[in-house]
């Protein structure tokens, strides 16, 4: 089994059939033949995983009855939201989509406990991550639905289609109605493996689905984590030339890539900014991540409180023991972007780095 294709992360739940249609509407370079191959058999593996589900767990799941109040962690993506991530599901009250069922999203296999030991880094950065670790349910959603930005990870001259996702603005009917379909069947799916607990959730596309999710969950409440947008940017070009490519099954011109990045960044945040007085005071609190990291104790009380969580206090004993042991954790340095495409960059979002309260 080759190592790279398996780093192919968007598409490494999907089955055969679909894979098979993204192959047929977007193509491929042949570069990737061996990454394609790779996909393929997987794909094969779960259809079989799909119909082990459907005779093993699909009722229990079909059954489970979703809380209207799940916790969503909100923020552009390199902003710090899987280390609050997984800081807040040290907090036993939480359930969530484990890494495990989020790249195999039709696997009957119960989560892992005590994910946190034996864990490695996830190579984009020093955060630490084990199969049963808390992940982005946006993964299970993308090879469920195809209606997900991440699938233009992997077919970057194709962003643009897939980015209208991000917002759910711009989508058909249908379209809308099979994210849905995923969605609910991801969190149900989490509810049946996590019963009795909020459901505490982490996608950066979500950040720009506050409208649609509030219609699904209509009591749901938010964390919003903020990071420097130059520090932000820096690390999403470093990761086009380093992470990223392990994903493409084709290959994006300079210009894809530096469109993309602006794109994504205004959708996220115009429509985020758009929809936040949608939600009660009492159930949104943006935080930024250099205030978060000053004093991780002080944040979490204040993040409980403003959202009238459970008391901190009876979890503060496991979040500070993990604490402790992510305590030299350190933020990877990236190269910064060229100037001459910095200065495109943050002429372009300028509105939106104004609106978080940053200056470039």
């Amino acid at each position: 089994m080759p190592n790279e294709p398996i780093k192919v992360r968007a598409l490494r739940g999907v089955t055969a059939a679909d894979f098979e249609k993204l192959i047929y509407r977007n193509g491929f370079d042949s570069k990737y033949q061996e990454r394609v191959d790779y996909l393929r058999k997987e794909s094969k593996i779960n259809t079989l995983r799909k119909r082990e589900e459907c005779t093993s767990i699909a009722k229990s799941i079909y059954s489970s009855r979703l809380d209207t109040s799940p916790l969503f962690i909100l923020g552009h993506w390199r902003s710090g939201t899987t280390l609050l991530h997984y800081i807040l599901a040290q907090d036993a009250r939480f359930g969530f989509v484990t890494r495990h069922h989020a790249f195999n999203p039709y696997s009957a296999l119960p989560p892992l406990r005590d994910w946190i030991y034996g864990a490695t880094s996830r190579g984009v950065d020093n955060v630490i991550i084990d199969v049963g670790a808390p992940a982005e349910d946006e993964f299970p959603i993308a090879a469920r639905s195809l209606s997900s930005p991440y699938i233009g990870f992997v077919f970057p001259r194709h962003a643009n289609y897939y980015d209208r996702f991000i917002t759910l603005r711009e989508v058909t009917s249908e379209e809308l109605s099979r994210w849905t379909r995923a969605l609910e069947w991801t969190l149900k799916k989490a509810t049946y493996f996590f019963p009795s607990r909020r459901l505490l959730l982490k996608s950066p596309p979500h950040t720009g689905r506050i409208r649609t999710l509030l219609k699904l969950f209509p009591d749901a409440k938010f964390i919003h984590i903020h990071r420097n947008p130059a520090e932000v940017i820096r690390s999403i070009y470093a990761l086009n030339s380093t992470f990223s490519p392990a994903n493409y099954l084709e290959n994006p011109t300079g210009d894809d890539i530096i469109e993309t990045i602006i794109r994504r960044y205004n959708m996220i945040f115009d429509a985020y900014y758009e929809d936040i007085a949608l939600i009660p005071r009492d159930r949104l609190i943006s935080i930024g991540l250099d205030e978060f990291l000053s004093d991780p104790i002080h944040s979490l009380n204040k993040i409980y409180e403003t959202l009238r969580l459970p008391p901190f206090a009876e979890c503060e004993k496991q979040v500070r023991s993990y604490l402790a042991m992510i305590f030299s954790y350190n933020k990877t340095n990236h190269p910064d972007v060229p100037a001459i495409m910095r200065r495109e960059i943050f002429r372009r979002i300028a509105k939106n780095v104004d609106r978080l309260g940053y200056t470039l």
